[in-house]
């Protein structure tokens, strides 16, 4: 969906150049411990601001193989359309995005120690710039994206992930009450070592895909199939968690849009059966993870990744993309830039100043009266 033109007398200003990346916590290497830290977060959720829902997913978690492998599944497929249609994203644009989102939702969840929220960052030197998502417990998810009309370098699949994002850093931040954070981060370039649950096992991206309806860059070429950020947080698990596990993702573009989103981790437990690892491995790597989903949602997906294997539904909870952003509270922001600020855009031939929040693509027009600022005098 492409955004009506814009006034030429209207200013336009990102709603996150008014204040710092979401939270502002500071890194803290002492996180909590016991049996409290569930509750804890659950009660530092509940004082967050009101919070308006713009679409809506599903996540699942669980146990297999008589407890020997943990599992969560997201399927965010109405969440990452929303947002394709909000900020008229590329059909790249939108895959990066969709497959951060839901590798936040499911690290969230797989964590021991419930975090209050937390957020993955993919800054990259490519098209894509940087992208951000964030899980809280509570099930919200919001995401950020630097370039909403991304294109592929030349030579590259027209959903190449990896290749657009470039060379940079995945950073990982976990939240916790009374202001503890956990960071860690690691290289957009390196590949996962071997011991994991099985071979990288990259995203699948739902080639071939047409350009959305409405994008300016045709998208012709079939995707890769074997590109995007699995491979990133794979390498994440491994060093930071040490954990043998597999994650798959999968966004579906087609021509109308967004057809699915979502995907799966599996994690092996300390002491399962090497036989069983490896019938896994072969079992995942025919997963075309995104179709399954469009064909017969989570259901279909945990049939195809687990097969035969016992179950153990432990948890299903709806997922929400929300956001806080509220029309005052963004006046407020701009009255409080410093002065100079503040006669610097009444001084401009503009009778609006706009703000777009950079989570969900609502805008918002102020007036510089509204900003009780006055053009500077010249002596």
């Amino acid at each position: 969906m492409s955004d009506p033109k814009k006034p030429e007398n209207q200013s336009t200003v990102p709603e996150d150049s008014l204040a710092g990346e979401g939270g502002g916590e500071g890194v803290d290497r002492q996180g909590i411990e016991g049996a409290g830290a569930v509750e804890a977060a659950e009660s530092t959720a509940a004082t967050l601001p009101t919070y308006r829902v713009l679409a809506e997913g599903s996540l699942r978690s669980g146990l297999a193989a008589a407890g020997d492998v943990r599992w969560v599944a997201v399927d965010v497929s109405e969440i990452v359309e929303t947002l394709r249609q909000r900020w008229d994203l590329s059909p790249l644009s939108a895959v990066a995005l969709g497959q951060l989102l839901t590798g936040a939702a499911l690290m969230h969840r797989l964590q021991l120690k419930t975090p209050v929220r937390l957020n993955l960052a993919a800054r990259g030197d490519g098209p894509l710039g940087t992208i951000t998502a964030e899980a809280t417990v509570d099930g919200r998810l919001r995401g950020t994206i630097s370039n909403p009309r991304a294109v592929a370098p030349e030579g590259y699949g027209p959903l190449a992930v990896s290749a657009a994002l470039g060379g940079g850093r995945l950073v990982v931040t976990r939240h916790y009450a009374y202001g503890q954070s956990y960071e860690s981060q690691v290289p957009l370039d390196e590949s996962p070592a071997s011991g994991g649950l099985l071979p990288p096992q990259e995203e699948d991206a739902g080639g071939p895909a047409d350009a959305f309806q409405g994008a300016s860059t045709p998208v012709v070429a079939p995707a890769t199939g074997s590109d995007g950020l699995g491979r990133h947080l794979s390498v994440y698990l491994q060093r930071s968690e040490q954990t043998q596990s597999a994650v798959l993702l999968g966004v579906l573009a087609k021509p109308e849009g967004i057809a699915s989103a979502g995907g799966l981790i599996l994690e092996a437990l300390p002491g399962t059966d090497d036989d069983l690892l490896e019938a896994l491995e072969r079992r995942l790597a025919e997963v075309p993870v995104s179709r399954t989903l469009e064909a017969g949602g989570l259901d279909a997906l945990l049939q195809a990744a687990l097969g035969e294997l016992e179950l153990e539904d432990l948890e299903s909870r709806p997922l929400t993309y929300s956001c806080s952003c509220e029309r005052e509270a963004l006046r407020q922001r701009l009255a409080a830039l410093p002065k100079e600020d503040r006669e610097h855009i009444a001084d401009q031939p503009w009778d609006e100043i706009e703000v777009v929040c950079s989570f969900c693509a609502e805008r918002y027009l102020f007036t510089p009266q509204e900003l009780d600022v006055q053009p500077s005098t010249t002596s």
